[in-house]
C-alpha cells in the first residue's frame, strides 16, 4: 500500500484491501489480526509517501513461540531434576539416622523397662518422621518423573491424575472443587511427561473459565472410563463456556495482540493435539456458552 503522511491511502494492491482497516495499527508499529492471521508492516519512505509492506507472520511467530514454550519447559524439568537430587541426599541421612535411633531405643527398652511407655512415644515418633521421609521421597520421585522424558511410553493414570491435581492446585484454588472418578487406571500408550502436559494444559483451561470467589459452587472433575480398545479421559468443568464461533477453530492456534500492539499466541490446545493424535489418540471438545465445557481424550491401552 503506498501512504501519505497523514495516513491515507493512496494506493493499495487488490490483494491486499481486506487488511485496509489494519494500517493505523501497522502505521504505528503494531502488529495487527485479521481472521486469526497476524500481520506486520514494513515502511518505507519516498519522498512525501510511505509504502507499508504487509507482511503475513502468523507462522513464524507460532514456530517462535512454540520454541520458547520447548525451551521453558527443557529448564523446568532440568531445575525440577536438579532440585529433587538435592532433596534426596538430606532425606538419606535423616532416614539412615531414624534407623539408628530406632535400633538404639529397641535395645534401650529392653534394658529400662521402666521407661517403657517414654520409649515407645519415642519410637512412634521415628515412625513418623520416616512416613513423612517416604512421603516426600514420593513427591521428588513425581517431579523426576514428570520433568524428564523416559524411553517408556507408557503412564499409569491414576499416578499421572493425582500429579496433575498437585500441579493444579493452585490454579484451582478459589475457583472450584476437584472430583476425581477413574474406572481405569491405566497404563495408557503415552508417557508420563506427556500425558501429564496434556492433562495440566486441559485442567488450567477448565480453571481459567471458572471465575475466582466461586469454589464452593463450581467443579471441575476427571475420569477415565474404559471406550472399546481405548481409554476415556474426561475433563469437565462447569465454567463460562466457549462461544459456538470459536469451536470450529479450537484448535487451531489462538492469536491476538496485547495493548502494546506486540502478539500474543496461545499453542496450548494445538500442541495437546499433536501429542494425543500422534501416538494414535483422539481429542475432542464439546461446549455451550455459560454451560461449560467437556474435553475428551482417548488413548490407546499399552
Amino acid at each position: 500500500m503506498v501512504v501519505d503522511r497523514d495516513g491515507a491511502i493512496q494506493y493499495a494492491n487488490p490483494a491486499a484491501e481486506p487488511l485496509r482497516a489494519l494500517v493505523p495499527q501497522l502505521l504505528a508499529g503494531r502488529h495487527a489480526v485479521h481472521a486469526n492471521r497476524l500481520f506486520a508492516g514494513v515502511i518505507t519512505a519516498h519522498e512525501d509517501q510511505r509504502v507499508l509492506a504487509i507482511r503475513d507472520v502468523t507462522s513464524y511467530c507460532i514456530a517462535m513461540r512454540r520454541a520458547e514454550l520447548a525451551q521453558r519447559r527443557s529448564e523446568l524439568g532440568t531445575y525440577a531434576s536438579a532440585v529433587a537430587h538435592q532433596i534426596n541426599n538430606p532425606l538419606a541421612i535423616i532416614n539412615v539416622h531414624a534407623e539408628l535411633m530406632k535400633e538404639d531405643l529397641t535395645s534401650l527398652r529392653s534394658r529400662y523397662r521402666e521407661e517403657g511407655k517414654r520409649f515407645g512415644d519415642l519410637s512412634d515418633s521415628l515412625e513418623e518422621l520416616e512416613a513423612a521421609v517416604v512421603a516426600v521421597t514420593k513427591i521428588t520421585a513425581d517431579m523426576r518423573a514428570f520433568s524428564t522424558p523416559t524411553a517408556l511410553a507408557s503412564a499409569d493414570l491414576r499416578r499421572s491424575i493425582d500429579w496433575v491435581a498437585k500441579a493444579t492446585s493452585p490454579d484451582l484454588r478459589d475457583r472450584a472443587r476437584v472430583i476425581s472418578k477413574l474406572d481405569v487406571e491405566g497404563p495408557v500408550v503415552l508417557d508420563e511427561l506427556r500425558l501429564g502436559h496434556v492433562l495440566v494444559e486441559l485442567v488450567r483451561n477448565a480453571a481459567a473459565a471458572i471465575e475466582p470467589g466461586s469454589a464452593e459452587r463450581n467443579e471441575v472433575s476427571i475420569v477415565t472410563r474404559a471406550a472399546g480398545t481405548r481409554v476415556a479421559i474426561e475433563i469437565r468443568d462447569t465454567g463460562c463456556g466457549i462461544a459456538e464461533e470459536r469451536l470450529a477453530t479450537i484448535f487451531e492456534p489462538d492469536i491476538s495482540v496485547d495493548d502494546a500492539g506486540a502478539p500474543r499466541i496461545g499453542v496450548g490446545l494445538v500442541e495437546c493435539k499433536e501429542i494425543v493424535e500422534a501416538v494414535g489418540g483422539e481429542i475432542t471438545l464439546e461446549s455451550e456458552a455459560d454451560q461449560g465445557t467437556v474435553v475428551r481424550v482417548e488413548l490407546p491401552r499399552r
